[in-house]
């Protein structure tokens, strides 16, 4: 059964820290490789979801701890776009195309995030940030909404967000530019390309 913890405590340098059930006694020990999104470091007061167990000295130990999703503005800017688009391709004949092409990058996007955090995690070779947002403003920026939330990966980071949102804002208005008899027909255009293509 999951329980719900506050982080009481935490060493950043040893990778280990205590999780407090209401403030009561004993505090649970933990370690880092058993929290889920474990990129972005545990902080002070943070509420957790963990299972409890023993380890081989009999002493109570946190595993499976997650962190609850945050729907913050950036997953609601996602569901608002999402809606709108799909109400656009049901009710105004909008393209369905344009829908399966946010699917596919965002889809992509996520992926790329899901390897990046496991890079940052392993040491190894990771994805350069400009990729990141070169897909994200491709399309792929609500997938990277998702990410940033589930795995707790580059949300923190100011810098990046700042890049992020400019994707997010570029993507709304070519959107709405769409919707203009100019980029109506830029998109008709465009679609008919894709399609000569890949015929």
């Amino acid at each position: 059964m999951s329980i719900v913890g506050t982080i009481s405590e935490w060493n950043d340098i040893k990778g280990y820290g205590f999780i407090s059930v209401d403030k009561q006694a004993p505090r649970i020990l933990f370690h880092v490789s058993d929290l889920s999104g474990h990129s972005q470091r545990p902080r002070i007061n943070e509420r957790v979801h963990f299972t409890l167990t023993k380890d081989a000295h009999g002493a109570f130990i946190a595993k499976e701890i997650e962190r609850p999703l945050i729907f913050g503005f950036s997953l609601a800017v996602t569901v608002w776009f999402t809606t709108v688009l799909c109400s656009a391709v049901w009710l105004l004949n909008y393209p369905l195309i344009s829908l399966l092409y946010y699917a596919f990058f965002s889809a992509t996007t996520y992926l790329l995030y899901l390897y990046e955090r496991s890079a940052t995690i392993e040491h190894s070779t990771r994805i350069p940030e400009p990729i990141l947002h070169l897909f994200a403003v491709s399309g792929g920026w609500p997938g990277a909404a998702l990410a940033q939330s589930l795995l707790r990966h580059k949300s923190n980071n100011v810098n990046f967000a700042y890049g992020f949102w400019l994707t997010v804002v570029v993507n709304v208005l070519v959107f709405a530019w769409t919707f203009t008899d100019v980029g109506e027909k830029k998109l008709y255009e465009l679609i008919n390309a894709i399609q000569v293509m890949v015929m």
